[in-house]
């Protein structure tokens, strides 16, 4: 679950061959010492792989790789890949990069665009990282806040 759109990268984001999130504020993490988890899905048809990167930055216009992730999305299924963040991870700001290669992107033989690539949307964000159960209020059921 997450915790709010403050943690949130890529919103069911169409995905291109490459792109970054906005930088989102990390001090509100900043207090916590263990590694962070970021939730990546991938949905749609076509098979890509994908070299995620995290970034932080303390002026919000140079970023520093901290963390990186690869992901293979087959065809025809989604996937769910997490990328820890270091707990040594603590600048201003921290964002997301992808580079997505393969067949689907570009002219269907390998070319590369900067364009949408049909069919394929990430989404992107922390997640909780208490592992007990979820306290009555903090989670959604059928569109209506379970208390």
């Amino acid at each position: 679950m997450l915790i709010d759109q403050l943690c949130v990268f890529f919103d069911n984001t169409t995905v291109t061959a490459n792109a970054q999130s906005p930088g989102l504020p990390l001090p509100i993490y900043a207090g916590r010492f263990d590694a962070r988890g970021i939730a990546v899905l991938i949905k749609g048809a076509n098979a890509a792989d994908f070299l995620v990167k995290a970034q932080e930055s303390d002026d919000d216009a140079t970023y520093a790789d901290v963390a990186s992730c690869n992901i293979s999305k087959p065809a025809n299924a989604a996937v769910l890949a997490a990328i820890e963040i270091p707990a040594r991870t603590r600048k201003k700001r921290l964002r997301l990069s992808y580079t997505a290669t393969g067949a689907a992107i570009g002219d269907g033989e390998g070319g590369t665009t900067t364009g949408p690539i049909t069919g394929l949307s990430i989404f992107a964000g922390f997640t909780r990282d208490a592992p007990e159960p979820y306290a009555p209020g903090q989670y959604v059921n059928s569109g209506r806040t379970v208390a």
